[in-house]
């Protein structure tokens, strides 16, 4: 006996758009793990799709990027700013 089932590889990057820098606002096209660091500290969270506000609690970020990754492993362009 054999089955055969449709499948999908998914290898599309999540994309990550910044909506409010110095609020560390940030949109993503489907849900991923975005890694965000400021002056040089990691920080991660998993993000659903949409509109998200990072939780970020430290001192004022003065500079800062931010990167997201799938569930399939697919990394984005990073985004950065002030």
């Amino acid at each position: 006996m054999s089955l055969v089932a449709p499948f999908t590889i998914d290898t599309a990057a999540p994309t990550l758009v910044v909506v409010n820098g110095p609020a560390l606002q940030f949109q993503l096209s489907e849900p991923a793990t975005v890694t965000l660091t400021v002056a040089g500290q990691l920080y991660t969270a998993s993000e659903p799709a949409g509109v998200f506000t990072f939780a970020y609690a430290g001192p004022v970020a003065t500079s800062w990027s931010a990167q997201a990754r799938d569930g399939a492993g697919n990394v984005g362009a990073a985004v950065s700013g002030p």
